[in-house]
This record gives structure tokens, sequence and C-alpha cells, in this order.
């Protein structure tokens, strides 16, 4: 209410939006105009040490950017397999389907190497790429020791885990490895996923960086290896199992050896305030080299360092250069693209907050949805009161329809229209014993407070197994599964809806008797059958309903409990036609004979559900 409020209160003065781009436009010229003048002034104030900081802050982070954007997508394709299997869109046991699909992996992932899959009884289907073409693998691994303890590793890890280097004597080749669990529909792993980027293929990419600096771009992996280097994209002959990377003394850069010993000391406090080390470096004979760092830890347990080094005339030279031809254009251009984004940022920022709200409405996630606050632009204030008029409706809509008919109506757009069928489903009915004589001791508001209590709790435990509430009937409830969406374990999810039932109202008993209030008992019915669902109801006024003799014995079951009362807070009757259904390791049911229900003609055999 406070943000309805607000968003009603006195209206502010606004802008158009052509008025706000006319005067940011005049703005920025006055800024460059304004810059021309005191580039004179303050152009002698540009010195070595900020070029430095400023280009080494630039270089680092571009590095670590492009080196995110090398691996990371080695993290989206096993991501993607992943919740294909777990959707069981992808059968990882039909091979042919498994290969062509590593193969479409390794195609969209270039820098990838090798894309592996290891099932629970490790065996492996795999593709590799090499210069001689690409190569299907298909291998049992038990024998591997590694094998088994990677499992053992992706048993207990919450998501993808880049492992330690690892060199393959088979090929002489130093390999990185992105390792991503498989989990299938109940969370149970059952293998792992590997992608693999090869040492030479990482140091190639690093010389293409440095190349476009005009430095040579490495990464260092921990303080004493080197993972990448220009000098490292061909075979070293120091690579072996049990030393998968190079010693920084063996890669043959002086600069890359004296690293550790450089001088990090000096005027950069800008750049260390951005995460940036520079340090500088003094070979024999006198050649000084700059060089730029700093830390990625995104790959692995190990920390990584990248950076680039070039000699410091190089540095001297493209600050005598910007100082002489191009200080001028180069303040304009910064001064023009920082307003630029302000000017964007603030014109942007409430669109933008109006396209995750609009997409907060297609999920229905109406309650997390705040009121779109006032704007001084016109045409984003005229959106704001517009959305916010939507959205105060939009939540109205949803306390009277079905959320789960609405999602399938906005997933499946004008192909979402629901036929009337007959299909097999589960019903539930609930039904408080002796509400009637217990409500007229209650007042009216007392009563519809109850009742709303009730049925929150009881509808919790219908929707967190993706059940459809059909209506509430007094102080009954009538819900089911099987429908809209298809649900071959409906059975399963209504026992399972009813056996939370009962936690939830005997937790709530021991509250209300810990307040001196009596407690609800209620009788719960499940019965599976075969019924009529779809739209029922006149054109102006439809119900998205299911009918048929299912339904009524699935009322007359909840009816049944008055004969089966033995006391207990909540008693749950079940069908043998829903028990013939059930997953009995999640439901326990126990027999409690054959009953004659109204309407039936034959005798209905009854079970019990068990706490």
């Amino acid at each position: 209410m406070a943000a309805a409020t607000e968003t009603a209160g006195a209206p502010q003065r606004r802008f158009s939006l052509s008025l706000t781009l006319a005067v940011c436009i005049g703005s920025l010229v006055v800024v460059a105009v304004a810059a021309v003048l005191a580039v004179s002034w303050f152009a002698g104030l540009r010195n070595t040490f900020s070029f430095i900081n400023q280009n080494a802050v630039s270089i680092v982070h571009t590095i670590e950017s492009r080196v995110r954007g090398h691996l990371e997508p080695a993290e989206a394709q096993l991501a993607f397999l992943a919740r294909q299997i777990r959707a069981g869109q992808l059968d990882p046991s039909d091979t042919d389907a498994m290969v062509r699909v590593l193969l479409g992996a390794l195609a969209a992932a270039p820098q990838v190497g090798a894309v592996f899959y290891w099932n629970s009884d490790l065996r492996r289907v795999g593709v590799s790429a090499s210069p001689a073409g690409v190569e299907t693998i298909i291998r049992d691994d038990s024998g591997d020791p590694l094998v088994p303890e990677v499992l053992e590793q992706m048993i207990a890890a919450d998501g993808p885990l880049w492992g330690e280097p690892i060199f393959v004597p088979e090929v002489g080749e130093t390999f990185l490895n992105l390792r991503h669990p498989v989990r299938d529909g109940r969370d149970q792993t059952v293998g792992f996923l590997v992608a693999v980027v090869s040492m030479r293929e990482l140091s190639g990419f690093m010389s293409q960086i440095g190349d476009s600096f005009g430095a040579t771009a490495f990464i260092l992996y921990g303080d004493s290896n080197v993972l990448a280097h220009p000098n490292l994209t061909s075979v070293h002959p120091d690579l072996s199992p049990e030393q998968p990377t190079v010693p920084v003394g063996r890669v043959g850069d002086l600069v890359i050896t004296s690293y550790q010993s450089a001088d990090f000391e000096g005027p950069f406090a800008e750049a260390s305030a951005a995460g940036v080390s520079i340090g500088r470096i003094e070979l024999a004979g006198g050649e000084v080299h700059i060089a730029f760092s700093g830390e990625l830890n995104k790959f692995g347990t190990v920390p990584w360092t990248v950076g680039a080094h070039l000699p410091i005339d190089q540095v001297n030279k493209e600050v005598q250069r910007i100082i002489a031809a191009g200080a001028l254009g180069a303040v304009l251009l910064i001064l023009s693209v920082i307003l630029a984004i302000v000017i964007g940022r603030l014109i942007a920022k409430p669109v933008a907050r109006v396209a995750v709200s609009t997409s907060q409405v297609g999920h229905l996630e109406l309650a997390t949805i705040k009121d779109l606050p006032n704007s001084r632009i016109r045409e984003l204030d005229d959106q704001a009161t517009s959305f916010n008029a939507m959205l105060h409706g939009l939540r109205w809509f949803e306390t009277y329809v079905p959320k789960r008919l609405v999602e399938r109506l906005i997933k499946h757009g004008a192909d979402g229209h629901i036929d009337s069928t007959e299909r097999e489903l589960s019903v539930l009915f609930t039904d408080i014993v002796g509400f009637t004589a217990a409500s007229e001791r209650m007042s009216p508001r007392e009563t519809e407070e109850f009742l709303n209590d009730h049925f929150g709790l009881l509808s919790r435990c219908v929707e967190d197994e993706e059940g459809t509430i059909d209506k509430f009937i007094g102080d009954a409830l009538m819900a089911f599964w099987g429908a809209p969406d298809d649900q071959p374990d409906h059975a399963t999810r209504a026992c399972r809806a009813a056996k939370a039932m009962q936690t939830a109202l005997e937790t709530d008993n021991d509250r209300r008797q810990s307040l001196g209030l009596p407690r609800v008992r209620v009788r719960i019915g499940v019965h599976t059958d075969r019924v009529i669902v779809g739209n029922i109801g006149a054109p102006g006024r439809m119900n998205y309903t299911i009918v048929g003799d299912g339904v009524n014995t699935g009322q007359r079951l909840e009816g049944l409990g008055k004969q089966l009362d033995d006391g207990s807070d909540v008693v749950v009757l079940v069908s043998s036609a829903t028990a013939n259904n059930v997953d009995q390791r999640q439901v326990q049911l126990h027999q409690v004979g054959h009953f004659e229900v109204k309407g039936k003609g034959t005798s209905v055999e009854v079970f019990r559900l068990k706490r």
C-alpha cells in the first residue's frame, strides 16, 4: 500500500524525452568546448606514471576478460549437456545420440580439445579434436585409478569444478580440465562430464592477445610455474605427469624468470586499487621491462596470475606520442563516453526495470514485483503509471485463477487453449470435521480468518507438489494432479501432498492447543480415475475443472472417513486405484478393507495413508 500511495502522490514536474536529450547534447558540447580550453593548462600534468597506471589496468583487465571469454564457453557447454540429461531430453545410455551431441558441443567451442562423459560405471563416451580430425572414444575406464576419484569428487560437488592441469603422455601435452557433475531428476549423480583445453592452445591464444598490445602476455600457475606463454605453443621437454606445468626458469623468458624479484614499489596506487600490480624488471645489460599483472581466481584452487610485459622504451614512446598528438582527442573522447554513459543509464535504467518487471509478470512472480517509481521524464512516468495499474489488476486476477493454468497459457501463447479431454488423474478432497457446529460459535470475521489460514496451509502442500487447486467448497478443498500438464506420477504427488497436509495440520494443531484453541480435525480422500478435464461453463464465465464419476468417488472416499474415524487429527483414505499407481518407496499405505460407496455398484477397496 505504501508503494501505491507513493505512486499516486502529488505529481512531480516532468520533462519530455526530446527536451532531455537536447539538454544532454548541449551539455556535451559545453563540456567538449571547456575541455579544449582546459587541455592547454593540464596537458603538461600527464606523465609516464599516469599512462602506465591507466594502460596497465586496461591491459590486465582486457586479458582477464578475454581469458574468461575463452574458457567459460566450456562451462556453458557442459552445463547445457548436464541440463539436457537431467531433463530426460538426452539419454546418456544412447551412445550414438551422445556422440552427436558431444560433437555439437565441440563444434560450438573450438577452443575445447575434447569433451567426454563418464557414467557411474566409469564407461566413457567422448569426442576429441586434433589436426588429423575428430576421434570418437568409447572406453571402459574402470581400471584407471584417477576416474573413480573424479566420480567421488563429482558426487560431493555443488557444481562444475576446474581440476588441476594434467599431462597426457600419449599426446605429450598438458590439458586444463573442467569437470561437471551430471544428475538425474531425483538429484542422484549418474555420471560426470569433462571438457579439456590444451596448454598449447591457451598459449597460442595468449600470444594473440599479447600481439594486440605489442607485449608478451602470460599466465602464471601459482608462484613458480607458467601455464601459458608464447614460448609454450609447441611441446616443451620439461613437461611430465609429475610436472604438468613449466617452471618459470625454464620457459625461456628472462622477464618471467625475474618476475618474483621485480620491484613493485612506486607511484602505482591507481592500478593497485584496481587489483593490478605493476613491476619494474631490470635485466642484465641494463634492459628494463614493465610487467602488469593481476590475479584470476576462477579456474581451480591454485591462483592464476595473468599479465603482460613490454620494454619500458616502448611505454615512453607511446607516452610521448600521446602527449604530442593525441592528448586532446583522448580527453574529449573519454569525457564524451562518460557523459554518454551517464545519460544512457539515466534513460535506460527505468526502461530496463520495466523489462525485468515484465519478465517477472511473464513468470507470474507478481508478489515480488515492486511498483515502478515516478520519473521526471513524461513518457517514462506515463509508462510507470500504466505498468503499476496493470500490476495491481494482475494481482487481483492471480487471486481468482489457478496459477499453473495461467502459466501454461502464458508459456504456449496463442496455442495455449486447453480443450476438454478425458484422461487419468488423481483427485484429492479435504473436509473439516464438525466445522458447521464450530462456525456457529464464530463471528463472520473469525470464520473468514480461520478458513483463510486453514486453506493457506493446505494450498501450500498442493502447490509444493505442482497440483491444481480446483475450488474451495465451504470448508472443503478440491485439488487434482495430472492436468493441465502431464504428470505420470500424479498418484504419488497427490499422496505426498496429503502426507504433507497431515504434518502441517498436526503442527498447526500443536500451536492452536498451546493458545487454548481446539484442535482441527480433517478428513482427506484421494482417488485415481479417468475423468473429463477442461474448460467448462458459460461463454462469459469458464472454469478449468474436472467432472465425472471419479470426482464423486473421491468425495465419497473423504466422507467414508466418518466410519473409520479413530480420533486422529487427520484421516487420509486412498482408493485401490490410487494405491496401485503410487511409488511405494515414497508412500506407505495399509489396507483397511472393502466398503460400499454411495453411487458405486461395487465396493471400493480402501487404504489408509501411514504417517
